[in-house]
C-alpha cells in the first residue's frame, strides 16, 4: 500500500466520464466506525479520536499481513 490510507474502502471502480471513482478510504470508513463509540462532545477532538483509532487500525492490519 503506497498510502496511509488503507486504500479505498469498498474497491470497485465505476468509470465515467473519464473520471474514476473509487468512494472512500478505508482511513475514513474506520474513522466514520469508530464515531459510533465516541463519547466527546467536542467535534474537533471527537474527529481527531476517531481518525487516530482509524490510523491505528490501518496499522495494526498491515501488520498482520
Amino acid at each position: 500500500m503506497d498510502d496511509k490510507t488503507g486504500g479505498p474502502a469498498f474497491p470497485i471502480d465505476i468509470k465515467e466520464l473519464e473520471r474514476v471513482y473509487t468512494g472512500m478510504t478505508l482511513l475514513d470508513y474506520f474513522a466514520g466506525q469508530a464515531m459510533q463509540i465516541c463519547t466527546i462532545t467536542d467535534h474537533k477532538n471527537a474527529a481527531v479520536w476517531c481518525y487516530n483509532r482509524a490510523k491505528v487500525m490501518i496499522k495494526e492490519g498491515e501488520e498482520l499481513k
